[in-house]
């Protein structure tokens, strides 16, 4: 089992293990504002396996390229919502160990996940003068919405609760393949943010739901451009996803549009020496 943790993956299963990223609260005035100690190197690993997250004392990294650290450093893991960058973006692997030191532990452990983010931005401009923008447009997005017949969802009792180490960072994923997801203690936020991997498009909360559920989701996988034409379960296939949140989760995912935040990586190096 894994926490819900920044990641992302997609849906946190790639090869590796990832996370995914939710809003925070605000953390410390006094939180340090650097890592104190980075280590950057190419990997030398061949298999392809990857691996990133905040630490309780600072940020680690194995096999991962350029665009990943972007992608986890802003928070928007969507394929077409990042644009720019080096030849090698997403070709080049690093192994990444940041710390801050001692004195300084305590202060970050009260930082949030956006305050941890703002520390790699900083670590990405100073070690690979990476120069990145973001630029707000309309797109077409999904928004999950509540089905005709209501939620089918159990609620998490307090025995499901699972806040993480990190504000921001709750929820548990019990199991997580291409087609399956099992989670506790997941707000419906979390979930649009698992879909809107899964689809490679952005996917907006609009159920109205703020408690934490329980819940499995089992569906075929398939490009989605729309929400018609989903597919009906037969002989035990599991229907595509639009159907399953429909059938299982009693939710629904309809078409519509919406500002979008798009990462633009002007410039980037390879990284400076440690």
């Amino acid at each position: 089992m894994m926490r819900f943790t920044t990641f992302v993956f997609a849906v946190l299963v790639c090869c590796g293990e990832g996370s995914v990223a939710f809003t925070a609260q605000a953390g410390s005035s006094s939180a340090p504002a650097a890592f104190e100690v980075a280590s950057i190197k190419k990997n030398a690993e061949t298999r392809g396996g990857w691996k990133l997250t905040f630490t309780p004392n600072g940020f680690e990294a194995r096999g991962v390229t350029l665009k990943q650290l972007v992608q986890e450093a802003f928070g928007i893991y969507e394929e077409n919502c990042l644009q720019g960058g080096p030849s090698w973006i997403d070709t080049e692997r690093f192994d990444i160990d940041a710390r801050v030191d001692t004195a300084g532990a305590v202060d970050f452990a009260s930082l949030s996940l956006e305050q941890r983010r703002a520390m790699l931005q900083a670590l990405l401009a100073s070690r690979f003068q990476a120069r990145i923008r973001t630029v707000i447009e309309m797109r077409p997005i999904f928004e999950l919405a509540i089905g005709e017949k209501g939620p089918k969802m159990a609620a998490a009792g307090p025995e499901d609760e699972h806040p993480g180490e990190i504000k921001g960072m709750d929820g548990l994923v019990v199991r997580s393949d291409r087609g399956f997801l099992e989670v506790k203690g997941l707000p419906m936020a979390g979930l649009a943010r698992l879909l809107g991997l899964s689809l490679g498009v952005p996917v907006a909360d609009r159920t109205g739901l703020t408690g934490q559920y329980n819940f499995s989701l089992r569906w075929t996988p398939q490009a989605v451009s729309g929400v018609q034409g989903s597919g009906e379960e037969d002989d035990g296939v599991a229907p595509y996803l639009p159907l399953a949140l429909e059938q299982q989760l009693g939710l629904r995912l309809r078409a519509g549009k919406g500002p979008v935040t798009v990462l633009v990586v002007d410039g980037a190096r390879m990284p400076s020496a440690n």
